[in-house]
């Protein structure tokens, strides 16, 4: 069983904090900014230009016109509009049906590869994902897009479907070099892969888009190290007090979840 503490994407996570501090973030808008985007990838010019736009992308990641990958992909899934998620290249599983979108907890499998290991990973993606119970998944689009950490998205409504896709992810995956998603949860060693689970929609907003778990933590996690600069206290680093804070809140801070109490629906999963 993973040591959560020690893994490597506590680490990270305890890492962007501890960064966030040496950079004297005392505010919080910029703090969480800074949190959402730590740990993206550097690439060269060349890179980047071979990672234009959505097609230079999905030749470069081997589903380009007839090749295998993207006759598996018009064989299992759906392809959305780029107006739907801006960035984002989107597929929607044929059998997803009304699982999609529902009001039930939304479970994320990150897929996060150093960017050199793209196209295997991919390609070995394309693969596995119709043997599994995945809804949909999307990857970035575009340089910037496949640049951050969270670069690989695949949306599932089980936990259990999700832990199944992951181990036959992983045995698949073993020498692809990771880059990582700081808080998120582990699975294995090494954080290729990780998970986590959205906050569930607020019913005076149910019409709007679902809150993200990343953009939940990182938004929490600013507010928390801000307000720990802001006090000035010298015994303990602002980054571990801030920690606490979250903590104290209902964070499972040594995997990066939300504790069992901290939305009603979570019980519904633990």
């Amino acid at each position: 069983m993973t040591d959560h503490r020690s893994g490597t994407l506590a680490r990270l996570s305890r890492e962007a904090l501890r960064a966030a501090e040496a950079e004297g973030l005392a505010d919080a808008r910029s703090a969480a900014e800074f949190l959402y985007r730590f740990n993206s990838a550097n690439a060269s010019d060349r890179w980047r230009r071979e990672h234009a736009d959505r097609r230079s992308t999905a030749k470069a990641l081997g589903a380009g016109r007839g090749s295998v990958a993207r006759s598996l992909l018009r064989e299992h899934w759906l392809e959305a509009g780029e107006d739907r998620a801006p960035g984002w290249w989107v597929w929607t599983a044929r059998h997803a049906g009304d699982e999609l979108g529902g009001p039930g907890p939304e479970f994320k499998l990150y897929v996060s590869p150093a960017v050199e290991m793209l196209r295997p990973t991919f390609e070995t993606l394309v693969e596995v994902l119709p043997s599994s119970r995945a809804l949909s998944f999307k990857v970035g689009a575009d340089a910037m897009g496949l640049l951050r950490p969270d670069k690989i998205v695949v949306y599932f409504s089980d936990l259990g479907d999700l832990t199944a896709a992951a181990h036959r992810l992983a045995d698949r995956l073993r020498e692809v070099a990771p880059q990582g998603v700081p808080f998120t949860s582990e699975i294995g060693r090494g954080g290729l892969l990780s998970w986590s689970v959205d906050p569930p929609v607020d019913a005076r907003h149910a019409s709007g888009p679902r809150p993200t778990w990343r953009a939940w933590i990182t938004n929490r996690a600013g507010l928390a190290l801000s307000a720990a600069l802001r006090e000035g206290e010298r015994n303990t680093p602002a980054w571990r007090r801030a920690v606490e804070r979250l903590r104290h809140e209902g964070v499972d801070v040594e995997r990066w979840l939300p504790a069992a109490t901290l939305w009603s629906s979570a019980s519904a999963w633990r």
